[in-house]
């Protein structure tokens, strides 16, 4: 059961990966083309603001649930190093179950809000306004399961030394 829940985070990194990256090329194109379009043609796209705009905060919410995987996120570990083991070990639990509960309340009022906002519609695009709001949620959702997966590592430890995040 441990080897498999590592493996499908592992896995659902990996598609996150290939979804940021099939993002950032149409992103780039799209404003590429935005650009061409507008400068050159004198004929500005004009949905081309709004569904930028929807692929680029998908794009962030999910690149930031990529670095959180791999633990490439801002931290600020000046005073945690500085401190005893034990009391570092605590800082470390202490900010899990903070990112655990932050999660959690961010799951609950990305579902609220994208109800509220799917019968709207953008301006100028035929997609929904839950679209948006449900980049946060679906990002927040692959955080609360990322911020679990060292529980499994744990009880691999003694089985899998060499195949430890160096974070843990």
């Amino acid at each position: 059961m441990n080897n498999i829940i590592v493996k499908l985070s592992n896995d659902i990194n990996r598609i996150v990966q290939y979804i940021c990256i099939f993002l950032m090329v149409i992103l780039f194109t799209l404003l590429a083309a935005g650009v061409i379009a507008r400068y050159i043609f004198n004929s500005p796209i004009i949905w081309q603001y709004e569904l930028s705009q929807v692929l680029f905060i998908w794009l962030m919410f999910l690149g930031a649930t990529v670095a959180f995987f791999d633990y490439q996120h801002i931290t600020i570990n000046v005073f945690v190093d500085a401190l005893p083991q034990i009391a570092r070990n605590f800082c470390r639990i202490l900010v899990r179950l903070s990112v655990f509960v932050f999660s959690i309340i961010v799951v609950k009022e990305g579902f609220r809000l994208v109800q509220a906002f799917s019968p709207n519609n953008f301006r100028t695009i035929a997609i929904s306004l839950g679209w948006l709001y449900a980049a946060p949620t679906v990002s927040f959702i692959l955080v609360l399961f990322y911020n679990v997966r060292p529980l499994f590592w744990k009880q691999n430890k003694l089985k899998n030394k060499n195949k430890l995040n160096k974070y843990e």
